[in-house]
Formats: C-alpha cells, structure tokens, sequence
C-alpha cells in the first residue's frame, strides 16, 4: 500500500505530525508534541500509529500547586482565580489532574479527557464543579473498604454536582453554540460521573440527553445514506467531543442499552471512508469502532423484520457483504501500519495492539451472525475466533501480573480500578455469554473475575455474575457430567478442542437482556429467554440480590422502557 504524501510549500514530504500535514504547513518534528501545534495552541495528532502526539496546554499560563502526599506524577493545574476557587476545591482539582485525568482515558487515550475538559473548566464554572463531582466521586473508589472518607468524598460530589447544574442554566436560557458545546461537555462528565456511582438509568438518561443536544446544535449533520442515519461532525463541531459521545453510544449497544437513538451510526473524525492506512492508532479505533457498530444496526433490523414482517428494510445482505469487506480492509490497513511503526512497542503499545485484534475477532463475529439475530447454535463455528479472544486476553493479564504496575509511594487500595473507555470487558463478556465450549467460558469468567473494575458502564464484577448465571442455567442438567469429564485449567487446539462433551442442545440456550439498576444498592435483573425449534419461547427473570450476593427467581414483569 502506498503511503500518502502531502504537499508543503511546493514540496513533497513524507514527514511531520498529522496536524501539520492537514494544515499544510512545515513541522519542526518535536517529540512528543511539535512546537508548532504547541505555539499555536492546537493539538498534535502526532507521528504515526505508534509515535508523538498529545496536547500543548501546559505551555498556558498556569499555577501549580506542588502535589502532596503520594500523587505519582505532577501535571499542569490550570489557572483559577482564588475568588472562585476554594483550597478543597483545588485540592481534587489536583486529583483529577494527577490521577483521573491520566487514568480515565485508559489504553488509548482521549483528546476529551487530555484537553478539552481542562481547557473549559477554566474558564465555565458549569464544567469546573461537573469536573469536582467526578474527582470526588473517583477518588472515592480509590478508598479501602471501610475508610469513612467516602461518605466526605460522596457529600462533596453531590454539592458540586448541584453548584453544576445551577451553573448550566443561563447556557439552557442563551441556546447558542458556545453555550450548547459546555452544555456538551457538561453532560459528557455527568455520564461518568453517574455510571461511576453505579447509577446506570440516570447515566443512560444524560447521554440521551446529550445526544439529542448534539444532533439539535448540528441538525446538518445527519446525513441518511442506504437507508441508514449518519451522524457525522461538521466543520464546526469538536471533534474531541462528537468522538466521546461516539464511545458511550457504543458502550451502550454493547451492553444492550439503549442510549438514543439505536438506529443512527456515529462517524467519528474527518478522515474519509476509503483508506490506505491509518495515520494514528486513534484514527484505527474510529473506523473499527463504526464497523461493530454497523453489525448492531444489520443484527437490530434482522430482529425488527422477524418481528414484524410489515417493516420495510433494506438489502441487509448487500450491508453484510459491505461490512465484511470493510472488516478486511481495517486489518490490512492495521497490519501495515504496525509494521511501519518507528519505535519499538512500550506496554502501552502492546495493550492498544492486542485490544484493537481483540475488538476486530469480535467485530468478525457480529457481523458474520448478524443476519440471524434469535438463532443462538450460529456461535457455534465460531471456536476459533472466541479461543483466540481468550488466548490474548490471557496474554495481557500475563503483562499486567509481570509488570510493576504499582505508583512511587502509592499502595494498592489507594489505586483507582475505573476507566472511561473499553478495555477488554466487553469481548470477555461476549465470549462468556455467545461462546458455548465449556473451558472458553470458564477462562473468560476467571478473566473478568480477575479485573475487578469498572470501563465506564462495564463493570467486570457485574459481568462475570451475569455471565455465570447464564452458563450454570445453560448447563443445567449436565453439571455433574461436565465435572467429571472436563478440566476447566486445560484447553486444547482449535482443530482439538478440550470440550469433549456434547454441544449444549439449543432448547437450553438463552438469549438475555440485562437491565442495569439505578443505585448500586438496587439489583440486576437478567431477563432470559429460550426458543424453541416450533417457534414457541419462553421468558423468564432471575434478580442478582445484592445483600445477600446471590441469583433468585422473580415473577416476570413488564420491562422498564
């Protein structure tokens, strides 16, 4: 594949930061960040897949308040007035930017979080206590069990969260484009901030309701192409935001929660729909994140047209075709860039590398089985791919176990276990819940047992429970067969699987819908149902009893909309 060029003053050059390149200017190249984007206050998109890259906002005029205690690095502190600013205040202030802002974008980093977050509490006070909020809230979860701080830490959050709202009102009256983008980036901290609380509804409720400024600030955007809606930026919207609604709405999907409107497709960045390769590892996340969630609308409409035979859909054979063609063009692209990468890999490096293979197994598999969205035996040739999932999954715990993962001065319980982005939650889950071989979906459950934490909605602990649940109701009636025939420590080869008893029959499988609660002292209803071969099904509901730490049956009621 052929490398683009871009033209300079007449000149033909090869190198330079992205930003550069798109403005058309000469870079001077400085790591990690050129001077040049640094001095003009713009974002360096950096050298490549692998290289450079991050923001110059530390060259702003700032006060820096020296970090105390165990704080692992020092970062920039932006500049606040003392009249606005109390010294608690500023004191999570500086947790944020110390911890949270560091570890929330989690593997492959966040314009929103690295920049734009900072840049705007500075100046909003709307932002600056929806920010307060959330340091709170985070440096709550990084508290032993039992340390009475978290009901201080929880008291704050919610003064802040309320001085925010107060705060947004005169933006809600101007309904301008200045006040829609803070009322954005507000709502963008709320979500977290409530899916951190464990208050999913509420979260879910934000989100809409940030969608729906998003669409309404940019009505232009939305573009209908083959019969289906495209969200995309337009030249005056910001891309940091427009690209973090984007992850949440997939979060959402993910999970099976509807977050706005499940119909629309969001198409993250400027770069074009045909390409060569990809110019940063940010760019490659874009494109397969708009792949799985093209195979969530092509499974969505499957499941309306069995449903109700009168809706009128388009070829979804023709969009299948398209999808699996574009997924083999994101892996050669991504080939081609790892293999041009400039430096060798960093731990960093090697996360984002196996995370994006991992996401892509898993995009081949929706996107295979998404013509046929009830039939659960679909899964079942694809043993390969699920193994391979579990094998780099495995690989990266190795990672983590062998590196010193521990902050200067910074003990384990004082370490926060929360992200905003996904990591390896969502696949682990899939295979647990789709993958049928008795060993594979052992070692996924142990792999989400073993990361007890939470990416942004997904919280492993929540996951790995729902995911036994669902195995032990599936293998009902075989249990003591599989003890005795079974090691659960061993898996053999695609070709020889471990599994030597027979596939769970379909009448046993289920297809499950979680509704998450909206306090985390509320339960987890997991609402099953099985199909059978007439076409008859049956549906049930089992509640995860949070004070007692256990599944019970519950008469079926109406599903909360």
């Amino acid at each position: 594949m052929r490398s683009k060029k871009t033209s300079v003053r007449g000149l033909k050059v090869k190198t330079g930061c992205r930003t550069c390149k798109l403005r058309k200017v000469k870079c001077d190249e400085g790591r990690p960040a050129c001077d040049r984007c640094l001095s003009t206050g713009r974002v360096c998109d950096g050298y490549g897949i692998w290289g450079g890259g991050g923001n110059g906002y530390h060259q702003r005029p700032i006060t820096q308040k020296p970090c105390t205690g165990d704080c692992p690095q020092k970062a920039p502190i932006p500049f606040f007035s003392l009249n606005t600013v109390s010294t608690k205040e500023l004191e999570y202030l500086e947790w944020f930017t110390c911890r949270s802002r560091i570890k929330f974008p989690g593997a492959f980093g966040s314009a929103f979080w690295d920049t734009r977050v900072l840049q705007a509490s500075a100046r909003e006070p709307a932002v600056l206590h929806a920010l307060l909020a959330l340091s709170a809230a985070h440096k709550s979860g990084s508290t032993p069990p039992g340390d009475t701080g978290a009901d201080q830490y929880e008291q704050f959050a919610l003064r802040q969260y309320t001085k925010a709202i107060h705060h947004l009102q005169p933006h809600f009256a101007a309904n301008n484009a200045e006040s829609t983008q803070i009322a954005m980036i507000t709502c963008l901290i709320f979500v977290h901030l409530e899916f951190l609380r464990g208050h999913y509804r509420a979260g879910l409720g934000h989100l809409r309701s940030g969608i729906r400024l998003l669409r309404e600030g940019h009505p232009h955007t939305l573009e209908v192409i083959n019969d289906i809606p495209i969200l995309k930026p337009c030249p005056a919207s910001d891309d940091a935001i427009f690209e973090a609604f984007a992850h949440l709405n997939l979060q959402a999907g993910l999970l099976g929660q509807s977050s706005c409107d499940p119909r629309v497709v969001f198409k993250a960045g400027k770069q074009d729909e045909e390409y060569d390769t990809f110019t940063s590892v940010t760019h490659a996340r874009i494109c397969l994140d708009r792949l799985i969630h093209g195979a969530l609308l092509i499974n969505e409409r499957s499941r309306q047209m069995l449903h109700d035979a009168s809706i009128q859909a388009p070829n979804l054979r023709y969009f299948q075709r398209q999808a699996r063609l574009a997924h083999c063009t994101w892996l050669g692209a991504f080939n081609y860039a790892h293999q041009e990468r400039d430096r060798p890999m960093s731990l960093r490096d090697v996360f984002t590398y196996k995370l994006l293979r991992i996401y892509h197994l898993m995009t081949g598999i929706l996107i295979e089985t998404s013509l046929q969205p009830e039939c659960e035996l679909r899964f079942d040739a694809y043993y390969d791919d699920f193994a391979s999932i579990v094998r780099r999954c495995e690989d990266m715990q190795h990672a983590i176990m062998s590196a010193d993962q521990q902050m200067p001065g910074c003990s384990r319980h004082q370490k926060s276990h929360t992200v905003a982005d996904m990591g390896w939650i969502p696949p682990l889950y899939f295979v647990a819940l789709k993958c049928r071989s008795y060993s594979l979906r052992r070692r996924a459950i142990e792999l989400l047992r073993y990361s007890v934490h939470k990416e942004g909605m997904w919280d492993a602990e929540v996951a790995a429970n729902v995911a036994q649940e669902v195995m032990d109701l599936e293998e009902r009636g075989i249990r003591q067969c599989f003890d005795n025939r079974v090691d659960t420590a061993s898996c053999g080869s695609a070709s020889q699987p471990a599994d030597t008893l027979p596939p769970i029959p379909e009448r046993q499988r289920l297809c499950v819908k979680v509704v998450l609660p909206d306090d985390p002292w509320n339960n987890v209803r997991l609402i099953c149902t099985r199909r059978y071969r007439d076409g008859s099904s049956k549906t049930f509901e089992r509640v995860f009893d949070v004070s007692i730490r256990r599944w019970r049956d519950t008469d079926f009621t109406t599903e909360p909309t």
